[in-house]
């Protein structure tokens, strides 16, 4: 049995989703360490027709980090189709379409909720712009064209296969 999600909310992610697929380029899971540390939030952004496959954007705080590669993507292409800089809770926080990955909702543990015990969520216009850009990403790696570091293609592939 897994866990119900709604397109738009924030999850985290199991642990056993990280240790099953570790050699699949996943960014690791935020450990707890205490109290006031938290998991990795991940979007749950779209959905496959006639499949029990989501697809989950993660989302880090390192904005320094990824507003360099950002920048760095913008002055060298004209765009940027990996990162997308956006607001969570008030905070600009780097949606990482780069890091991309498909789940089923066995791995969910559960919804990322305000202190109100609502889901966070973010704008509609952010979450459209994410899920365009996501959704490029996917159809240049069928092109042959990779822009995402997970690996795609085996965990899919190895979710498939347990349903």
């Amino acid at each position: 049995m897994g866990y119900f999600m709604e397109l738009g909310n924030f999850y985290f992610i199991n642990d056993i989703f990280y240790q099953y697929f570790e050699n699949s380029n996943l960014l690791i899971n935020h450990p707890r360490v205490a109290e006031t540390s938290h998991d990795r939030p991940c979007l749950c952004l779209f959905k496959e027709k006639n499949s029990s496959i989501y697809w989950m954007i993660p989302v880090s705080s390192q904005i320094d980090k990824y507003k360099q590669i950002y920048l760095s993507n913008i002055n060298k292409y004209g765009n940027c189709d990996s990162i997308i800089l956006g607001k969570l809770k008030g905070t600009i926080r780097a949606f990482l379409i780069q890091n991309m990955f498909p789940i089923t909702d066995k791995y969910v543990k559960n919804t990322y909720l305000n202190c109100d015990n609502k889901p966070i969520t973010i704008s509609t216009k952010l979450q459209k712009e994410i899920s365009k850009k996501a959704k490029k990403a996917l159809a240049l790696k069928k092109k042959g064209i990779n822009i995402i570091f997970t690996d795609i293609v085996k965990i899919k592939e190895m979710l498939l296969n347990e349903v």
